[in-house]
């Protein structure tokens, strides 16, 4: 995924995008970062597509911190099968991650003052993206 991202589209409107019967409730949030509950959306075998809270992070079946799952925020897409933090995750849980944007802050130091940049992406005509992930069941 990515360091930050937004989430400001309107709850029904998500819920049309996903062709969810009901969604949790959830605020328009312009700053998500990893270690917070985040809205995704994942299947049921039974009940079809459903929308859930989840913490953003995964915490590993060998971990002995729970911590950890907030420096596991992020996998490679080319290595996220191979690496042994991410690999069972990836075998068994997928999930999609609805978003307005998503963003990395840039810091660049000019003359003793540090300016931040966001640079991101965000859809022009308002719709969600969506960066994939895998929920974690702790």
């Amino acid at each position: 995924m990515c360091g930050r991202y937004a989430l400001h589209a309107n709850p029904h409107v998500v819920a049309l995008q996903f062709g969810l019967g009901m969604i949790p409730g959830f605020k328009a949030r312009y700053n998500i970062t990893p270690g917070t509950d985040i809205l995704i959306v994942r299947e049921d075998h039974q009940k079809g597509l459903l929308a859930d809270l989840y913490r953003w992070g995964l915490i590993p079946g060998w971990a002995k911190d729970p911590t950890i799952g907030n420096k596991l925020a992020d996998a490679r897409g080319e290595t996220v099968a191979e690496k042994p933090s991410f690999r069972n995750a990836f075998k068994r849980w997928r999930c999609l991650v609805p978003a307005s944007g998503f963003y990395e802050w840039k810091v660049r130091i000019v003359i003793l003052n540090a300016i931040f940049h966001q640079t991101g992406i965000h859809p022009r005509d308002g719709r969600s993206i969506l960066p994939t992930g895998e929920p974690s069941t702790a």
